[in-house]
């Protein structure tokens, strides 16, 4: 006799904004490797930002499911309940979905877009978040710098 093996059950539905964001990188590595320079930013930017908000409203529609699951979870008397299970909690393999776990997802979400505009960011000067600074090595040395070029003004004898 062989031992049998049960498939895990995996709760596809509360891994996909997860998997969008990992979905969109690989994209994103691909678009590096075979895109012309000058056309990558704005595919760039434009993917991440699809990818985000993709993910947001899955995200979103998940937030209302988990808050579903809780009403129902909640009109069960406690003494039914597995122990250690949370109202408003589903379980599955390894995962537990929560709405605080929904909301950190949710604050990852808008943290990682605001990553993405400040990247995305180019001035008019067309300097943006990954350029060096245009300091002179004198001011980072604490050396003082005149406003004109060539030093100070010598001064004239009276």
């Amino acid at each position: 006799m062989s031992p049998s093996a049960t498939a895990p059950i995996v709760n596809w539905d509360a891994l996909t904004p997860v998997l969008i964001i990992l979905g969109a990188g690989v994209l994103g590595v691909l678009v590096e490797a075979f895109i012309a320079r000058p056309a990558r930013l704005a595919i760039q930017s434009t993917l991440s930002f699809l990818a985000i908000l993709a993910s947001g409203v899955s995200l979103f529609l998940r937030w209302g499911e988990v808050k579903a699951a809780g009403a129902a979870a909640a009109a069960v008397p406690q003494f039914q309940l597995p122990k250690g299970f949370l109202p408003g909690a589903r379980m599955s393999a390894g995962l537990t979905e929560d709405p605080f776990s929904i909301a950190a997802q949710g604050i990852l979400l808008v943290i990682g877009l605001l990553a993405v505009l400040v990247m995305a960011d180019r001035t008019s000067v067309g300097d943006g978040a990954s350029r060096p600074s245009r300091r002179p090595a004198r001011q980072c040395r604490g050396e003082r710098v005149h406003p004109w070029p060539g030093g100070p003004r010598p001064r004239s004898s009276p």
